[in-house]
């Protein structure tokens, strides 16, 4: 169905672009509520088609088209709140506007108070200065100057096509049974139409002229070329109107209710009225949901296929948080699709419509997804099975039990050294253990020894040897096991700086491009996996009440392991 879709209806990029230059020409200059709240329902809808959660520029460019009397304010309002503009949603931005529109129009109304109001707030006038009130009685002055009946010439109430009197143009019988529609009128409420209505009812194939595809086009002529007697309209016989592609495809993420107890799983629905039934890939719900009932279909190519899998009961499907549908499904494999919606949903809820960009459902709105499916995970191609096998067979989960030859801590062209700084005084520094507890005495020796046996440390009597004890904080009373450390702040003032600057996440992203196989690896004593040179291993050394070792491969706490690693 994917490759029909294409087929037919090509590629939608252009559409793409022009969501996207819509969204950048869109201006709000009135400073009413419902204004402003129509503005941004149009603005989130290609907000959210393109993309606008992972591009934070599409967020200015909402505010710059409020009016300038309100982009002050919401600035203010981040600021005061501590965040930054990537960091608020575009709901947020909404409602900030909207604060900021109540707060501009309480400071309007209460100047206009003020000055209406100060009119008023005059000095009391003394009672001399009062008139004389006229006896009862007594003739009204400048009778002569008073308000006349209003002048001028009345409604009419004849028609402006036949001139006859009783009816109006409306209800003239000699007007034409369908006039002709204008153009620019089409253009203008094109945008609102397409947003509240559903594609299909209003642009259709049409295979002969009829007076819905005439339209009447008024030339644009100078004052200088126009005479009276002049006609300056034609018509454009034949106006097809082409049927608008979505951007994304009809997939849309919707949940899988199995009954109303069980936990939603989440798939990508494929939204097509061809189809006269809902079909699902019977992997997404377990084996007894489902019952034998074959069922034959004819496909879009003419040949006939059949089901053999229905649901037992009617299972539901979750558009929207608040709308669950319950209907039958059939179960079909199919390659490339999760679930696909047929005519037997729109049938039975006739407020669930598909627009330009997405679903809608009274209030609610969807945007369609590029991703066509999401479950079951496919599995793993052919060519890349061998090296599947040949990296279990290479994992291990110590030193001890690594099955490779030549392990990379072992390798002399992978050891690394420790130089001391020049210029300074390198006087070795071996730190007399304070003692531990004979617990954690036992659990040390056990430790060392498990160390001793992986070949990751070694018995010295280097000069050098800095204290090792335990720590038991929130991570290791979460695991239920206590830490041991070395500090090795008396060794670190002496080593010399790797400058070698550690790579952030986003310089490795973007190495991948061009690569196939990708794999990944338990941290888990990393530092461990580099070896040191044998004449640098006793500066690594470290001690025990009652016993002091060194390090054969790089040891955590040194502030060069990192930068070497």
């Amino acid at each position: 169905m994917g490759y029909i879709f294409r087929e037919f209806l090509g590629d939608p990029d252009h559409i793409y672009k022009q969501a996207r230059q819509e969204f950048f020409d869109m201006r709000c200059c009135s400073l009413k509520r419902k204004d402003i709240m129509f503005h941004y329902k149009r603005m989130s809808q290609r907000y959210h088609t393109l993309g606008g959660i992972n591009d934070h520029s599409l967020k200015q460019v909402y505010v710059n088209s409020l009016p300038d009397d309100l982009q002050d304010e919401i600035q203010r309002k981040i600021d005061t709140s501590g965040r930054s503009l990537n960091d608020t949603s575009l709901g947020e931005l909404h409602m900030y506007a909207l604060s900021s529109l109540d707060k501009l129009c309480a400071t309007q109304r209460f100047f206009s108070k003020m000055l209406t109001e100060g009119k008023n707030l005059q000095t009391k006038k003394k009672n001399h200065f009062k008139h004389f009130k006229n006896k009862k009685g007594s003739s009204k002055r400048f009778k002569f100057f008073g308000k006349k009946a209003k002048r001028g010439w009345n409604k009419s109430q004849h028609c402006y096509i036949c001139g006859q009197p009783g009816h109006y143009v409306k209800k003239c019988p000699n007007k034409k049974a369908k006039s002709a529609r204008l153009v620019q009128q089409l253009r203008n409420i094109a945008d609102e139409v397409l947003s509240d209505a559903d594609i299909e009812s209003i642009f259709s194939e049409q295979d002969h002229i009829d007076p819905s595809t005439t339209f009447v086009l008024q030339e644009d002529v100078s004052d200088s070329e126009y005479s009276g007697s002049s006609d300056y309209s034609f018509v454009l016989e034949s106006y097809q109107a082409t049927p608008l592609v979505p951007q994304f495809g009809p997939h849309a993420p919707v949940r899988i209710r199995p009954d109303k107890h069980s936990n939603p799983v989440d798939v990508i629905a494929y939204f097509y009225t061809r189809s006269h039934n809902t079909m699902m890939n019977p992997t997404i719900l377990p084996p007894e949901y489902w019952k034998s009932q074959e069922h034959h279909f004819r496909a879009a190519d003419g040949k006939v296929f059949v089901t053999h899998l229905i649901s037992k009961k009617k299972i539901g499907i979750q558009f929207f948080p608040s709308f669950t549908l319950w209907v039958y499904v059939f179960g079909t494999p199919f390659p490339y699709k999760d679930i696909l919606i047929g005519w037997d949903v729109f049938y039975q809820c006739k407020s669930l419509r598909i627009l330009l960009f997405g679903i809608r459902y009274k209030k609610n709105f969807k945007a369609f997804s590029d991703i066509p499916k999401i479950f079951p995970l496919s599995a793993i191609q052919a060519p890349f099975e061998h090296i599947q096998q040949k990296l279990l067979m290479l994992c291990a989960d110590n030193h001890a039990s690594f099955s490779h030859p030549s392990p990379l801590w072992k390798n002399p062209d992978f050891f690394i050294k420790l130089p001391f700084k020049l210029n300074e005084d390198t006087n070795p520094t071996k730190a007399t253990h304070s003692g531990m507890s004979p617990s954690d005495l036992k659990l040390a020796n056990e430790e060392c020894n498990k160390l001793l046996r992986q070949g990751l440390i070694e018995h010295t009597s280097s000069p050098w040897a800095c204290q090792a004890f335990y720590v038991e904080k929130r991570s290791e009373l979460l695991r239920g096991k206590k830490r041991l450390v070395v500090d090795y702040k008396p060794l670190n003032l002496f080593l010399r700086d790797d400058k070698f600057s550690v790579p952030r996440p986003n310089v490795l992203f973007s190495q991948l491009p061009g690569a196939t196989i990708f794999s990944k690896f338990d941290l888990k004593g990393a530092f461990w996996q580099i070896g040191i040179h044998p004449d640098e291993r006793y500066k690594t050394a470290f001690c025990l009440p009652n016993a002091q070792y060194q390090w054969t491969v790089l040891p955590f706490g040194l502030k060069t392991a990192p930068s070497l690693f």
